[in-house]
């Protein structure tokens, strides 16, 4: 496929993902700095410095010890993920949150593993044991209302690239659709109340930023395109009573994640 100044196929998916996760959180500095999201640019740019550096690092030196090929990118794209997702941090206050996610995300990696393939999406991994470790939960800042325009067009262009369209609609299909008849049956909406739920929540940037950034995550989602939809609408299905049954619960998006990572592997063990 080719776009106008750039041609998909001769990129890699991994390249493609940093280039557009270096440009979110570049729009986010942008925005903040101009007073359009409540955050500081410095803490943005600090914390995207050091928690990609933190992984390239971290990754860098297990690898070794392991003595097996690091792969480069994909540390930093999970470091820009925590980025986009975690604080923004103010560093070097909240030191200890930063090297918490980074420690988890990248060591489950390697001690997290099935035939040599990591179980678990690294990101959602460590900012829930960083939660529960540090008490510093993700605040998904990267969902901010005045980010969707760049969340939804980075998305589209990555979803152009691996063309996982099967996966993302099957997790938003069963995810939107139980919130539909949840709020028609249980919640007193009217038809036209509920459809202008779902609008809202269908253009939620976190949601978008999950299903078309994190979900799709060609490590952790099965190889067949029915076995991927099975995974998003399960993974849809955990987040819907997440959220709507176990509300004690938090980290719904994460928790919702990592249940689908397990189910991925029961449905797919050989990839």
């Amino acid at each position: 496929m080719t776009l106008p100044g750039l041609r998909l196929h001769s990129i890699t998916m991994y390249r493609l993902m940093l280039y557009v996760l270096i440009a979110l959180l570049a729009v986010a500095f942008v925005l903040s700095a101009g007073g359009f999201l409540p955050y500081r640019p410095g803490d943005i740019l600090l914390q995207a410095v050091v928690l990609a550096g933190g992984c390239w690092a971290l990754n860098k030196v297990i690898a070794r010890l392991l003595r097996v090929q690091p792969n480069t990118e994909s540390s930093l794209i999970t470091g820009l993920i925590l980025a986009s997702i975690v604080g923004p941090l103010t560093l070097p206050r909240d030191w200890l949150a930063a090297a918490a996610v980074i420690a988890a995300a990248v060591i489950s990696k390697y001690a997290l593993v099935w035939r040599r393939s990591h179980i678990f999406n690294p990101a959602a991994f460590g900012v829930a044991v960083a939660a529960m470790a540090v008490g510093y939960p993700a605040t998904w800042w990267i969902g901010s209302e005045q980010l969707l325009p760049a969340v939804a067009a980075g998305g589209i262009l990555l979803m152009a690239k691996i063309r996982r369209w099967h996966l993302v609609l099957g997790f938003l299909g069963a995810y939107l659709g139980l919130l539909f008849f949840q709020s028609l049956a249980a919640g007193g909406r009217t038809f036209l109340e509920a459809v202008s739920l779902l609008q809202n929540v269908a253009t939620s940037a976190t949601l978008l930023f999950f299903a078309l950034v994190m979900l799709v995550e060609p490590l952790t989602a099965p190889q067949t395109a029915r076995r991927r939809i099975a995974f998003g609408v399960f993974v849809g299905i955990m987040l819907f009573i997440l959220q709507r049954v176990f509300t004690a619960i938090p980290y719904t998006l994460e928790v919702a994640l990592l249940l689908g990572n397990v189910f991925a592997r029961l449905i797919n063990p050989d990839f």
